[in-house]
């Protein structure tokens, strides 16, 4: 009876181990997605703070493409974050950080595109486009005049 109870205490230590193993691993890449997106913003600071319909009207497209991989990584790394940590100051910071992103999401109605989140992702972007597509003045007012 004393084999099979320390028997079953190792088994319940290793799935501990095991599951406290898999966190560790899904923190860390939620990190590195994070990591990837601020060094994008640091390397690329008018993404962050885009003038979309200045990207949307030069003849060269290279800008609105970095862009639109600059907001798909922005994304990613949210819907990592949101798998794994479940705070309301992420969220809040999510919030904060679509707002000058909306001109484009509110133009990208592709289903597929947006089937790549989890479902809070998702959800949390579908609650802001209701939010402001309809009225993108205040935001498209505010952009940055880059020269």
């Amino acid at each position: 009876i004393v084999s099979a109870a320390v028997a079953i205490v190792a088994l319940a230590g290793i799935y501990v181990q095991v599951h406290l193993t898999r966190v560790n691993a899904l923190r860390a890449s939620a990190r590195q997605v994070y990591l990837a997106y601020s060094q994008a913003t640091l390397q690329y600071p008018r993404l962050a703070r885009p003038n979309y319909l200045r990207l949307k009207a030069d003849p060269d497209p290279t800008e609105l493409v970095r862009y639109q991989i600059y907001v798909a990584t922005m994304l990613t790394a949210y819907d990592e974050i949101f798998q794994i940590i479940d705070d309301k100051e992420w969220v809040a910071s999510f919030r904060y950080d679509i707002q000058d992103h909306l001109p484009y999401l509110c133009e990208q109605n592709d289903k597929k595109y947006f089937a790549t989140f989890t479902e809070k992702t998702r959800k949390l972007v579908v609650a802001q486009k209701k939010a402001h597509c309809s009225d993108l003045a205040p935001i498209l007012k505010d952009a940055p005049n880059y020269q």
